[in-house]
């Protein structure tokens, strides 16, 4: 065996193989099954990507080939050859990746790429990469395989490598739940552990050490993952608490919480040809828990383009009224001006988002285009959508379960047309539920609970259930974060405060382009504001209004024409001609959020997720982990152990017992001043040395009558209590 003990064992079984595989053993087995579960917890993330993109079955059938080929090679071939085949399988599923995503591999060695891999370790999901679903098949069989091999072939360090790396990877991204990050860590300790065992190699001061460095790289991964939070959060404050943010920052990731409130702060003063919904991220992604953008940003170069139907122009101007990390407009935006070019990115669904916040000093421009479309050339526009459409945005996890799809079908399965089936789905939401900002966040599949479970709730659960009923009948949809029209207060004017946060849903109409739909109910959400807003005013709240706001009565109908505009009325139509009829006060996720599952940004799956979901406990929980490895590392637990044990000891009525416990004192006392005993010594060789450092004729009185008590069997009260006050004389004799 080798020093570091990796060589390899003796074996009946001869071939090229035979030198490190080993009959199988309990200790082996429990290597193995710890083993298993390190590689399953990071094997469960990838199983979840795959089901919110599509592919569980090719992932099945990959992941299960490789351990199947990676238990045949640990069988056959040496390790070295197992370690060699898996890495190639490794490279190949990544160039496999860039070949199916060739703008990645055009940008792979630029300063957009870098920042947005950078942007991946502080807390930015994997499921924002392009074709999210090629990654996971072809990168996770590979690692399974290099994984599996490894722990075939007692490899278990190399293995529990591949594990913490993947799993470290995840918990930077934000993909690893609480559960899972708790159960690879403590799998990837096991593994160590029981593998030092196994091969009777290592120390478990060696085991702590890993642990300490893993419970350490958890805390700095979390910590990493609550910067971007609160750097977003960081802005439009509220009467109603702290400030999620997820409209005020226009994050990647758009949460559904649980009940919020809603700050009366005005945010915007904006001057606009019309009034519109102000626009502030569009999400094409839902995991069945939330919703995100996919892809990156690119530098605003000027060039943005225009709906390739009629539209009509809508210039705007907006003067921020407090500290965002927003870019509101009419949608479709086509030019920004005013401003710094290079403080605009514009993302890869065609919106606009701030490089950096925008505060009460800054003033910008926007023009856009608006759809300009007659319910009937909706109609008639028909279904013939580009396949980059079709695979964005009619995207559902393959979980979502068959009865969701079953009510969209009884709901607008027999619209005449894709435009008549939106408005099917949105009247049937506004008839079957009711808005509440107190509501609880069901677990499980959020639109499936609110459709069948829950009787109300907000704008995002109405949002994200008409979204998903579109794309169940295979009408491309996308959820929409932004702000309501506001409160007029001029010709053309209109200020906008955190209670006009919404959210709602655009429809993709081929040669239109993308047409609003609001589904949350107007009424409630009007009394909501205007409660809010007056309450805010009667407590001389501070940033509530601006000069123009401050003597404008709120009323049910101060805003747009409730009539609808164009002569739609407010239950028939939704898309971008019925501005009036949705746009009065809104909330949604520009709100203070009470999370009521303890601050879980996804949904718990079970007990153990809900009481890990809370971030302070489970930092708690891995700090206090990390702080007792730490300790146990340099050998503080041993040291204070010792020097309890060494310096106490009460008599009993054993005087043998209590000449055994002198002796183990004495070998504590002279562990700390010589070294500990090895197995092979005897104790009388053991004291012979030790004199050499500790030379003293009482250590040698206390190993006499520890021999006298061991081979005689007998030992009076006297030479007992000798023991103890020998050793005591000692002790006090090393002060």
């Amino acid at each position: 065996m080798s020093r570091h003990g990796l060589a390899d064992s003796p074996s009946s079984t001869p071939g090229p193989a035979s030198r490190d595989w080993v009959p199988v053993s309990g200790a082996r087995l429990l290597a193995v099954a710890v083993g298993t579960l390190l590689v399953g917890s990071y094997l469960s993330i990838f199983y979840h990507i795959v089901d919110v993109v599509g592919g569980v079955r090719w992932l099945a059938l990959g992941v299960g080939g490789a351990l199947l080929l990676a238990t045949l090679v640990a069988r056959v071939a040496t390790a070295r050859t197992g370690v060699l085949l898996g890495v190639v399988l490794v490279v190949a599923g990544v160039v496999a990746y860039l070949a199916a995503v060739p703008d990645v591999y055009d940008g792979l060695f630029t300063v957009d790429f870098a920042v947005q891999w950078l942007g991946y370790l502080t807390g930015v999901s994997v499921l924002q990469f392009q074709r999210v679903d090629v990654w996971a098949v072809v990168l996770a069989p590979g690692v399974a395989f290099l994984s599996w091999v490894l722990l075939l072939r007692r490899r278990y360090d190399g293995s529990a490598l591949v594990g913490g790396l993947m799993l470290g990877f995840f918990a930077l991204t934000g993909d690893a739940g609480p559960t899972v990050t708790l159960l690879g860590m403590t799998s990837l300790l096991g593994l160590l552990g029981v593998g030092s065992v196994e091969r009777s190699t290592g120390t478990w001061r060696e085991v702590t050490r890993l642990g300490f460095l893993v419970a350490v790289a958890v805390l700095v991964a979390r910590w990493f993952r609550v910067v971007p939070e609160a750097r977003a959060s960081a802005g439009s404050g509220g009467s109603g608490g702290a400030v999620r943010g997820d409209l005020a920052s226009a994050t990647e990731r758009a949460n559904i919480y649980e009940s919020i409130t809603l700050s009366a702060k005005v945010l915007f003063a904006i001057e606009a040809d019309a009034a519109d919904y102000w626009q502030v991220a569009a999400y094409d992604r839902y995991t069945g828990s939330d919703w995100i953008r996919t892809g990156g940003t690119r530098p605003y170069d000027g060039r943005l383009d225009a709906p390739p139907g009629e539209t009509t122009r809508n210039e705007q101007t907006v003067s921020v009224e407090r500290g965002v990390q927003t870019l509101p407009a009419a949608w479709k935006p086509v030019a920004v001006e005013g401003v710094d070019p290079a403080r605009v990115r514009v993302t890869d669904l065609g919106g606009l988002s701030p490089f950096d916040s925008f505060d009460s000093t800054d003033r910008y421009r926007v023009r856009s285009e608006v759809v300009d479309a007659s319910p009937g050339r909706l109609r008639e526009a028909g279904s013939g959508y580009p396949q980059s459409v079709r695979e964005r945005y009619l995207q559902l996890p393959e979980s979502t379960p068959r009865r969701v799809r079953r009510l969209a079908e009884r709901v607008g399965g027999d619209a005449g047309s894709p435009y008549d089936a939106a408005v099917a789905v949105r009247r049937w939401l506004l008839s079957n539920k009711s808005y509440d900002l107190t509501v609880d966040r069901p677990p499980g599949d959020v639109v499936d609970a609110f459709l069948f479970s829950m009787e109300r709730g907000y704008c995002v659960y109405f949002a994200s259930a008409m979204v998903v009923m579109l794309r169940s009948l295979g009408v491309p949809a996308r959820f929409v974060l932004g702000y309501s029209t506001g409160q007029p207060v001029g010709d053309g004017q209109w200020v906008v405060r955190g209670l006009d946060s919404h959210a709602w849903v655009q429809v993709y109409v081929p040669d239109v382009g993308w047409i609003r739909f609001d589904p949350t109910p107007g009424g409630p959400r009007r009394s909501v504001r205007n409660r809010t807003l007056n309450r805010a005013r009667a407590e001389n709240a501070t940033g509530v209004d601006t000069n123009e706001s401050r003597s404008v009565d709120v009323t049910p109908t101060d805003s747009a024409a409730a009539s609808g505009g164009n002569g739609s009325t407010p239950t028939d139509v939704g898309p971008n001609a019925s501005v009036g009829a949705q746009q009065p006060a809104a909330v949604g996720g520009s709100l203070s959020a009470e999370r009521g599952s303890g601050g879980s940004t996804t949904t718990p799956a079970g007990p153990v997720d809900a009481w890990l979901a809370d971030r302070d406990r489970l930092d708690a929980l891995v700090g206090a982990a990390s702080v007792a490895l730490g300790l146990h590392w340099v050998g503080a637990f041993e040291r204070g152990y010792r020097a309890v044990r060494v310096r106490w000891q009460r008599p009993t009525d054993s005087p043998r017992r209590d000449v055994e416990r002198a002796y183990e004192r004495l070998e504590l006392l002279l562990a700390g001043r010589f070294r500990p005993r090895r197995p092979e010594e005897t104790r009388r060789q053991y004291v012979e040395r030790a004199s050499d450092v500790v030379d003293d004729e009482r250590v040698r009185r206390v190993l006499d009558l520890y021999e006298r008590t061991s081979y005689a069997g007998r030992v009076s009260r006297a030479e007992a209590d000798e023991a103890i006050r020998t050793v005591d004389s000692l002790v006090g004799a090393g002060r």
